[in-house]
């Protein structure tokens, strides 16, 4: 019975992925059971630590401070849940700051939880580990386009002769954070000239011969103009999540958006106060995405780096 007890408990664990990305921190623990996970709990607080970084280089006192807040707060969190295992990432903010390992310390020493800064690639590769599930009936290649807080992801992922998978990926550090940082500091024309120029050569080189491929909007811009396109009075996962978009349907969105007036825009119940600027600086990427990617269909599913770490825990 002993034995028994004690391999329920093995295969029943509880496991955490904490995201520590440049604009919010997120936690996310599941009960994994042999291949299954069911997520049991999630918890996300926005801190923007990519903000002011391109002026700067580097994490502010009071940025670090809100930081060690929310991790003491995930820590207690994981700790309560009786968490087994758990890996803590950290993204494009962490790898432009110059004081990022000592803020690793500093995380270390005051609240014993490590923080590992992935690079451009894992962090790729997590995202489309988390998007398998979705995407098992998929035997074209596919193409992520993940817009985050302070850079912005192209992930080709294609299936070579021998069946393993090929992973090509392009990182531009412009997101919905720091874009207009990059404005004052370049001027808007310079930086749509530089996103065009890596977008317009990443499709030419990788994507432009494939006879066809999926593409897919994996980050909170493109369910967000999902949700509106669907006219839902609340953020609701499960009537966003799978659905596909034709460039129509996008385009249509982004000029309601464009329409709205300022009181209009901050009485929507999926826009506001807080993500309005968030959203259409979301908008001025995607639309270079749609120029650029000659897209017809974008698959919309959440952002899956965390789904990514809890498989491989």
């Amino acid at each position: 019975f002993k034995k028994k007890k004690e391999f329920i408990l093995f295969n029943n664990r509880l496991v955490a992925a904490v995201d520590i990305g440049s604009h919010n921190c997120r936690l996310q623990i599941a009960k994994k059971s042999n291949k299954k996970i069911d997520i049991i709990h999630n918890y996300s607080k926005q801190i923007s630590l990519v903000e002011n970084l391109a002026f700067n280089n580097e994490f502010e006192k009071t940025k670090i401070n809100d930081l060690l807040d929310i991790l003491k707060i995930i820590s207690q969190k994981m700790s309560e849940f009786g968490v087994s295992k758990y890996r803590c990432v950290a993204t494009e903010a962490f790898r432009q700051s110059i004081n990022s390992n000592e803020v690793i310390d500093e995380i270390k020493k005051y609240l014993n939880l490590k923080v590992e800064i992935i690079s451009v690639q894992e962090e790729a590769e997590l995202c489309l580990k988390g998007c398998e599930k979705s995407l098992q009936s998929v035997d074209k290649p596919w193409v992520v386009f993940d817009i985050g807080g302070g850079s912005t992801e192209i992930i080709l992922c294609k299936n070579t002769i021998d069946k393993d998978r090929k992973i090509i990926s392009l990182s531009v550090p412009y997101g919905v954070v720091n874009i207009e940082d990059y404005f004052h500091l370049f001027s808007e024309e310079k930086v749509k000239f530089k996103i065009n120029q890596e977008f317009k050569m990443f499709y030419k080189q990788q994507i432009e011969k494939l006879e066809r491929c999926e593409f897919i909007g994996s980050c909170a811009t493109v369910t967000t103009v999902c949700a509106i396109y669907h006219r839902l009075t609340k953020y609701d996962k499960r009537k966003v999540e799978g659905k596909t978009l034709n460039i129509n349907e996008i385009l249509s969105v982004i000029n309601y958006l464009k329409k709205m007036d300022v009181s209009e825009n901050k009485h929507h119940s999926l826009i506001g106060r807080g993500k309005n600027p968030l959203l259409y600086s979301g908008i001025f990427i995607l639309e270079l995405i749609l120029k650029n990617f000659e897209l017809k269909h974008l698959y919309v599913l959440e952002n899956k780096v965390r789904l990514g770490i809890l498989e491989e825990l």
